[in-house]
């Protein structure tokens, strides 16, 4: 892995292969399970642009360098991943206290657990329609995330996975999720509004618990989702659902029955 002040690379899933070690040398990041089966050879540019990016079919290079010892990467601020990162692993970029902005590539598919959970300064986060599941405690605590674009391919969005993002302040949509499970959102305090697809199933317990800010909730599915108890906990805004369905949503959500209203 490389290791920089509190960042850690340790997983990266790359055509059927899993990539567990990252090494340094000579400018460039490469990376293998081990010297002799190097899968892919990366950037690192004036400690500014850590980009993965794959043309082709890398081909095997060998460096003389310390499997023991990965070299210090300083200062990393940005992260851009292409399609060859083909799913962000396991707290793949946790605790980068100086990464400002992520960025992944149409063709990445998913995001681990924990990849980016507790990283202080990041406030740009742009996920593209390909990634299907955003795993769980992905961005928690990221604080200073105020700019998030969520593409419509994501179906599941993993327990507490944007928990504590209380400087995010979009507009939430959520076109194809069929699965938001639990403490998702919570403490999203300043999130503005939330439209969940049709094609949803469960919203889990505290999904948007103390999203204080809400001005409004769209549900746009015909059936009920299942509503765990305390999923909308202390919100105030109205909750929009099919006109239709409005007493089968006050049936099955009767905690917040109160608030349910058609959809115009």
């Amino acid at each position: 892995m490389i290791y920089s002040g509190n960042t850690y690379i340790n997983e990266i899933h790359y055509q059927g292969y899993t990539i567990s070690k990252i090494y340094a040398c000579g400018g460039e990041l490469v990376w293998g399970n081990d010297m002799n089966t190097i899968k892919y050879k990366g950037e690192y540019i004036n400690g500014e642009v850590f980009i993965l990016r794959c043309d082709g079919d890398p081909e095997i290079t060998l460096f003389d360098v310390q499997t023991d010892s990965p070299s210090i990467i300083t200062d990393l601020t940005a992260a851009t991943f292409y399609p060859c990162a083909e799913y962000l692993g396991y707290e793949v970029l946790a605790a980068a206290d100086r990464l400002r902005r992520v960025e992944m590539k149409e063709g990445v598919g998913a995001i681990g657990q924990g990849a980016f959970s507790h990283s202080s300064g990041l406030t740009e986060a742009i996920i593209p329609d390909s990634v299907t599941a955003i795993g769980s405690h992905a961005f928690e605590s990221c604080d200073k995330l105020s700019g998030l674009t969520i593409g419509s391919g994501v179906t599941t969005i993993g327990d507490f996975a944007f928990s504590g993002c209380s400087s995010l302040d979009n507009d939430l949509y959520l076109p194809n999720i069929d699965k938001i499970k639990t403490g998702a959102f919570k403490g999203c305090s300043k999130l503005k509004s939330v439209t969940i697809g049709s094609g949803c199933t469960r919203i889990e317990g505290n999904a948007f618990g103390d999203c204080t800010g809400l001005t409004s909730v769209i549900v746009e599915a015909t059936t009920p989702p299942y509503c765990a108890p305390y999923a909308f906990n202390n919100i105030t805004c109205q909750i929009y659902v099919p006109q239709a369905s409005v007493d089968a949503y006050k049936a099955a959500w009767s905690e917040y029955s109160g608030l349910i209203q058609p959809i115009q």
